[in-house]
């Protein structure tokens, strides 16, 4: 089945667009109506979990809108799926087929693989179902973040979850200003901007484990005066990393590239 989250287009609208679509797709389909509920984008992620789960679906294979997953996408999911594994990735490249960020690990199986900076997307994620309970689910409400992906993963690793390379996939994911990632470039407004977002991460985790409180902590400290060059990670919010080696607390580093 596909699911889709309506949160914003009229019922007569809607109709309209289905009726452009093949019908052996419009039969698989199932709108989970919230138009005019003005919920947020990450309430909206929580309800398609739970509409899903309510479905007694295995599997919830995330893309959003604006992305394009690979014919076999699915196919290479349920053939390379395994039921330990609470979550599913796959590499994720532009629309000219360019690798958008340096290859993914096989595996994730601590918090901290993601603790300074992400991979792990909603348009390149799967989550198994059955590795949520109903009040972990509901729990997620307290994400309350634009990041709500980065967010999520982190509370499944936090969990005792851990995830598994897809291979021979991907997702095509749309580079522009309006995502949340946007075009990530080295300046000060990006800096700036990755350091709000990153204290709002662990300001959110700070009481799930000390990792993230201590994060909150030296993040909180630092100010873009203080940030010196460094090598690029090339992830999501890999712009800064805290480096535990200096003697400097408010010492990081920041990557110098070009735009990705």
């Amino acid at each position: 089945m596909v699911m889709l989250v309506n949160d914003n287009i009229a019922i007569s609208d809607l109709g309209e667009i289905l009726e452009k679509l093949n019908k052996n797709f419009c039969n698989k389909l199932i709108i989970v109506n919230k138009y005019g509920e003005n919920l947020s984008p990450y309430l909206l992620r929580i309800e398609l979990i739970k509409e899903a789960c309510q479905r007694h679906a295995d599997l919830l294979v995330f893309l959003d809108c604006d992305d394009k997953a690979s014919d076999n996408r699915i196919e290479c999911i349920c053939q390379q799926y395994e039921p330990g594994y609470a979550f599913f990735y796959n590499e994720l490249l532009d629309f000219q087929k360019r690798s958008v960020m340096p290859l993914l690990p096989d595996y994730t199986r601590n918090y901290r693989d993601i603790g300074e900076y992400n991979y792990l997307g909603m348009s390149n994620g799967t989550i198994n179902l059955r590795m949520l309970s109903w009040d972990f689910i509901e729990s997620l409400k307290d994400g309350k973040t634009a990041i709500f992906d980065w967010y999520l993963y982190s509370r499944i690793l936090l969990e005792r979850g851990s995830g598994k390379k897809i291979q021979r996939c991907y997702t095509y994911y749309r580079i522009y200003d309006g995502n949340i990632a946007g075009k990530v470039q080295v300046n000060k407004e990006e800096i700036e901007r990755e350091l709000a977002i990153k204290i709002q991460h662990y300001k959110l985790l700070s009481d799930k484990d000390e990792y993230f409180s201590d994060l909150l902590l030296k993040y909180s400290q630092i100010k873009v005066e203080d940030i010196n060059l460094g090598i690029r990670k090339g992830y999501w919010w890999s712009l800064i990393s805290y480096d535990s080696n200096c003697t400097c607390e408010r010492r990081f580093k920041r990557i110098a590239g070009q735009e990705y």
